[in-house]
């Protein structure tokens, strides 16, 4: 009895250390199988996986892939990352694609969207429509634990959204509001809404309206909003604004000392401006408007300076200047600048048609010129409906020295 009580008990033990053995080869194997590095492994009991409501371990287990607990990926997290597209804005109606990264690497991994199981897969593939958005985790199949939570919002497309602003010109220290409006507003709904300058976030603004106060030049930007529901989210187009600073102060300089010209010279007039937003220029010649280049007239690529190739006596008499900008709302602001007299030299007005020696003393040099208009006929023209379909505009006038 006893020989065969000690026969028995080495057999026994063989089998049992042969279970074991065999046990730990196949969950080594189903581990390199899936890519994992060797380490320590560890079975969790079948009663365990089997009462674990998860569906990820519950999927693996009926696929007959084992649960176990790899400790070389201990303590890390899985992350789900945006693969397709690549800038990350997910649209709707168009294709993009979920990746699981763990331990720097891409794996097959369970799905799940807010907080219910989708899918097992190496990459979470869908078409974005209205019910898309959520919270997406992953769970790689040798981690007890799901990973981090990626907020996916849609670009929805079944509602147009607009900036609506009255001018998108601004005159400085003006006041002006943005409005975010929609072709179709959900009543009762719980809407937020977002402000981008310049494509960065205007992070105390969360109201449908944007009120510039103020106007400032930093103000000349490109805006849009956002109206976000859940995790859906509408994006309106661009619309960019100019903030603007009345023409002022416009004063015409010869560049030489005397407004007695040589015959042959060539005298350059230049119109100086104290302040103004991207104005356009006007010369004028005995009140009439120089609108080409004729006579030996020649402007420069801004229209600032005034040259005459070579004085003639046809070239005698008064000019003027202008400065002109827009406001907003069609508003016009035309400054014109003092007037200066050409002429020939006394010894040479016998035999000139005309001849003029008036106004020889001009203001030509910058220390007599400040910021207040010398003499300027300030015109600012303001549109009105005049009815019948035409247009009018409605000018005041007055000289300012």
């Amino acid at each position: 009895m006893n020989a065969m009580n000690q026969g028995k008990l080495p057999l026994s033990l063989s089998l049992s250390f042969s279970e074991v053995a065999c046990g730990f080869f196949l969950i080594l194997s189903a581990a390199k199988s899936k890519g994992m590095s060797s380490g320590s492994l560890s079975t969790v009991p079948q009663s365990e996986i089997s009462r674990d409501q998860e569906g990820c371990k519950e999927h693996f287990v009926s696929g007959g892939i084992r649960y176990v607990d790899n400790v070389t990926f201990h303590g890390q997290y899985a992350e789900v990352v945006i693969s397709q597209p690549r800038d990350g804005v997910i649209k709707e109606g168009e294709w993009f694609t979920l990746m699981c990264r763990y331990n720097n690497g891409f794996v097959t991994a369970c799905w799940y969207k807010n907080n219910i199981y989708e899918d097992i897969a190496y990459q979470l593939r869908r078409k974005a429509d209205s019910k898309t958005g959520g919270s997406y985790q992953c769970q790689n199949w040798s981690s007890s634990s799901r990973g981090e939570t990626l907020k996916v919002v849609t670009i929805a497309s079944d509602m147009t959204l607009t900036v609506q602003v009255h001018s998108t010109t601004l005159l400085l220290g003006e006041t002006s509001v943005l409005k975010c409006s929609s072709y179709s507003w959900g009543f009762g709904r719980d809407y937020s809404f977002l402000w981008y300058r310049n494509n960065f976030l205007i992070e105390e603004e969360h109201e449908p309206e944007y009120t510039i106060a103020m106007a400032r030049f930093s103000d000349g930007a490109t805006y849009r909003c956002e109206q976000k529901l859940g995790f859906r989210k509408w994006i309106s187009q661009n619309v960019s604004l100019i903030v603007k600073v009345p023409v002022a102060g416009v004063f015409l300089k010869l560049r030489t000392n005397k407004t007695e010209i040589l015959i042959g010279s060539s005298p350059v007039l230049e119109c100086v401006l104290s302040r103004g937003t991207r104005p356009y220029f006007q010369w004028y010649f005995q009140q009439k408007a120089l609108n080409n280049v004729s006579m030996n007239y020649n402007f420069s690529s801004d229209w600032r300076e005034l040259a005459i190739e070579s004085f003639q006596s046809q070239h005698i008499g008064q000019y003027q200047c202008g400065a002109i900008n827009r406001g907003p709302s069609g508003m016009i602001f035309n400054v014109t600048s003092n007037p200066i007299d050409l002429t020939l030299p006394v010894s040479s007005c016998a035999g000139a048609v005309y001849c003029s020696v008036k106004n020889t003393d001009t203001h030509n040099d910058d220390s007599k010129m400040d910021d207040s208009l010398l003499y300027s006929v300030v015109t600012i023209s303001k549109p009105r409906n005049a009815g019948k379909g035409y247009n009018k505009h409605t000018s005041i006038t007055f000289l300012a020295q």
